[in-house]
């Protein structure tokens, strides 16, 4: 049962990346199945694929650094000497963590007001916080994955200059 969850977990940005991937092809052609064939819209559908097109940023966000495939410090990484690039990946991750320490810290003054207005989408009436619910959740996520990036990396580039230096 545990490898089963640590099998979930280290696939599970991308399990709910096809999912949401899967419903918003299906939604989109349903939609264009109706409009041509019926000649009408399915109202919602537009509505759906623009909230599951969030999540699906902030899960893909998550996908990205846990791959190690986020932007960079390209400059500084290609720049500094192999002894200093551990530190450069600690700043890196430090300079992701304020950033999504940010993000995450003001998506709950966006999440109050929509909440507070009653805001609602116009199809659906599905109250809008639930995208916005996206950003605090992405941002959990991302910031896991920052981290457990973060460490292997420091680690790696730690122990290969500390193997350079040593001459092995």
């Amino acid at each position: 049962m545990l490898k089963l969850i640590e099998k979930v977990w280290s696939y599970f940005e991308e399990i709910c990346l096809i999912v949401f991937f899967a419903f918003m092809v299906i939604m989109n052609f349903a939609n264009v199945l109706s409009r041509y064939a019926l000649n009408m819209s399915i109202s919602f559908a537009d509505e759906l694929v623009i909230c599951i097109f969030v999540w699906m940023t902030m899960f893909g966000t998550a996908a990205a650094y846990k791959r190690g495939a986020h932007f960079a410090m390209g400059l500084l990484s290609e720049y500094a000497k192999p002894k200093y690039m551990a530190w450069v990946s600690l700043f890196s991750t430090l300079c992701s963590m304020l950033l999504i320490i940010l993000l995450f810290y003001y998506s709950f003054d966006m999440i109050n007001s929509q909440i507070i207005s009653g805001q609602a989408t116009a199809a659906l009436r599905m109250p809008v916080y639930y995208q916005g619910l996206a950003i605090p959740i992405g941002c959990v996520l991302i910031a896991i994955r920052v981290i457990q990036f973060g460490i292997n990396d420091f680690k790696k580039y730690f122990y290969f200059s500390a193997n350079a230096q040593s001459g092995r």
